[in-house]
């Protein structure tokens, strides 16, 4: 029986989910509570303007943050009528992805056909 090398590494396990936050005010404290069981969480429609991005660097101290605005155009245009859409970003463990870039995302902050 052959015996297994000394320095194999464990196996470790990479947690991913997808969340609609409807809102940032509207998903926060759920958000903060997928920290504790993921490493990557894809959010989508948390509806803040560009300028306001910074509010994901204080969801849990562990994760950093990529993401876009869709609601930068829409502010833009005056008055705002309707309600807030789109924004989507990455909350991503820091000290298990050295390196992340940004290979590209649309310009309006949604996804769509």
């Amino acid at each position: 029986m052959a015996s297994q090398p000394s320095d194999v590494v464990s196996s470790v396990s990479l947690r991913v989910c997808s969340f609609n936050m409807h809102g940032f005010n509207n998903g926060v404290a759920y958000l903060k509570e997928l920290c504790s069981n993921n490493n990557i969480i894809f959010i989508q429609e948390h509806w803040l303007m560009s300028t306001l991005l910074f509010k994901f660097d204080s969801i849990h101290e562990d994760f950093a943050f990529i993401g876009c605005s869709a609601m930068d155009s829409k502010c833009e245009q005056g008055l705002i009528s309707g309600r807030p859409y789109g924004g989507v970003g990455i909350l991503y463990r820091k000290n298990g992805f050295m390196k992340i870039s940004v290979a590209g995302y649309h310009s309006e902050g949604r996804v769509g056909r």
